[in-house]
C-alpha cells in the first residue's frame, strides 16, 4: 500500500504526466506510424565518471541519439522518432519529411538543476566539497535537494542531512524521469513502437540516466532499475492488464537497446576461472570474490547465465516481450567518433557506441561458445572487414530474449 504522502505526490504529478503523454502519443503521420523512442542520457563516463558535472558534457549522448535518428529516417526503418533529452527536459519529435531540427513537443519538463547534484559526505548532502573528497565520493542527482535545502537552511546551496532528505515527501520538481519513458511507450498505438534506445552509461541494475540514488520512490529516482517492473508506483504501466497494453504497443519486429556498459569484475573472473579450470589468481581487492568463485568452480557457465538472467536488460525483455540488445556481463562500451581504447578496427554506422571489442574479445567469444547470440545485422554489423576473431559479434551486444 502506498503511503498517503507518497500517494499525494503521485496524484499531483499524474495530470502533468498525462498532458505530456497525450502530446507525445499522437503520431502526426498515420495512426500506426512506426515510432522509435531514443533516450539521450546525461551521465558521462569519463575517467572521473559521476564525480564530473554531467552538465559540462551535455551534447555527447544527444549527438549519438541524433546520429541514430538520422540513420532510422534515411533507412526508412521508422517514420517518427522522439528523442528524450534528459538534461534539458525536452521531448523532440522528428518525422519522415519533417523539419530537420524536429519539433519540441509541449509541455516540456524542467531542465535538470545543477544544485541537485550533490556529494554524500558521511550522511551530509553537500553541493561543494574539497578536491580530496571529490576523488572518493560520487556526485549524484538528489531530486529537489535544492528545494529542501532552502526550506531548512534558507539557501538552495545549503548542506542537508541525508536523513532529512530520506523522510522528506519532496519530489515536486518536474524534470524528466524514466517513468515518463515507460508511460509514453505504454500509451503508443498498438503495433507502432519499433525501437527503444537507452544511450549512455549503464550498470547491471540499468541505464544510469541522470545518476540518481537508488530510491524506491520514483519521483526521487529518475534512473532505470531492475525492480521498476515490480514497483508498486509503476503498476499502472507494468501491472495486470496494463502490461498487456505495454506489450501490444510494440511491432512484431521491435527491439530495445541498452548501449552502456556492464563492466562488473566478478563475471570477468568467472570466465578466467572457467578457462583456467582452477583457482584464478586474485588481487587483494578481488579476494572478496574468492568464496563465490570457489562455489561456482566447475559451473561457471550456469553462474554467468544466472547473472545474465538478472540484468536490467533481461527484466526489460520480459516486460516488453521483445528482445533487448545489451552488453554481456563483464564487458564495457566505448564511444565512437572520439578517442577510445578499442583496437579492433571495426567501423559502424551510425556513430554511437560499441562494446570494447579488442579488450573483451576473449570474453565475447566465450559467451558465443556458451550459446549466447549476438546482434550482427543492420546498424549493429560492421561496415568494414574486421579480423575473424570479431566476426559474428557485431557491436558486441548480446541478445536478451524474453
Amino acid at each position: 500500500m502506498i503511503e498517503p504522502a507518497r500517494q499525494g505526490v503521485i496524484s499531483a504529478i499524474q495530470p502533468i504526466t498525462r498532458q505530456v503523454i497525450e502530446q507525445i502519443e499522437q503520431p502526426s503521420i498515420v495512426a500506426n506510424a512506426r515510432t522509435a523512442l531514443l533516450v539521450a542520457q546525461v551521465n558521462y563516463p569519463r575517467k572521473s565518471q559521476a564525480n564530473e558535472d554531467p552538465q559540462k558534457n551535455p551534447a555527447t549522448y544527444l549527438k549519438m541519439a541524433k546520429n541514430y535518428k538520422d540513420y532510422l529516417l534515411q533507412q526508412g526503418k521508422a517514420e517518427r522518432i522522439v528523442i528524450f533529452d534528459f538534461l534539458k527536459g525536452t521531448f523532440t519529435e522528428f518525422k519522415k519529411g519533417g523539419a530537420k531540427d524536429g519539433q519540441t513537443l509541449q509541455p516540456k519538463r524542467d531542465a535538470l538543476l545543477a544544485k541537485n547534484y550533490r556529494y554524500n559526505i558521511n550522511g551530509i548532502l553537500k553541493l561543494k566539497v574539497s578536491p580530496a573528497e571529490k576523488l572518493v565520493n560520487s556526485r549524484l542527482y538528489y531530486s529537489g535537494a535544492h528545494e529542501l535545502a532552502k526550506q531548512l537552511t534558507s539557501s538552495e546551496d545549503g548542506d542537508i542531512s541525508k536523513a532529512d532528505y530520506d523522510k522528506w515527501p519532496g519530489g515536486k520538481e518536474n524534470s524528466m524521469s524514466v517513468s515518463d519513458l515507460y508511460e509514453i511507450a505504454a500509451t503508443q498505438p498498438a503495433a507502432s513502437l519499433c525501437e527503444v534506445h537507452f544511450i549512455g552509461h549503464a550498470i547491471a541494475d540499468g541505464p544510469v540516466i541522470v545518476n540518481t540514488p537508488n530510491y524506491k520512490r520514483k519521483q526521487f529516482d529518475k534512473d532505470a532499475r531492475r525492480d521498476d517492473f515490480t514497483d508498486s508506483e509503476l503498476v499502472h504501466v507494468f501491472g495486470g492488464q496494463n502490461l498487456a497494453k505495454f506489450q501490444a504497443a510494440f511491432t512484431n519486429d521491435a527491439f530495445l537497446v541498452v548501449w552502456g556498459c556492464e563492466a562488473s569484475r566478478y563475471p570477468q573472473l568467472l570466465i578466467l576461472q572457467a578457462k583456467a579450470k582452477g583457482r584464478v589468481l586474485l588481487t587483494k581487492k578481488e579476494e572478496q570474490y574468492r568464496a563465490k568463485l570457489d562455489a561456482a568452480l566447475g559451473k561457471e557457465r550456469e553462474e554467468l547465465r544466472a547473472l545474465m538472467s538478472n540484468l536490467y536488460a533481461m527484466h526489460l525483455a520480459r516486460a516488453a516481450g521483445k528482445p533487448v540488445y545489451a552488453a554481456p556481463p563483464g564487458t564495457g562500451s566505448v564511444h565512437e567518433g572520439e578517442k577510445n581504447t578499442d583496437t579492433s578496427g571495426a567501423v559502424f554506422n551510425p556513430v554511437v557506441m560499441h562494446v570494447e571489442l579488442s579488450q573483451h574479445k576473449g570474453q565475447l567469444r566465450f559467451y558465443k561458445e556458451m550459446g549466447v547470440d549476438f546482434i550482427d545485422k543492420g546498424a549493429f554489423k560492421p561496415t568494414n572487414s574486421v579480423a575473424v576473431d570479431y566476426q559474428g559479434l557485431g557491436r558486441g551486444y548480446a541478445i536478451y530474449k524474453p
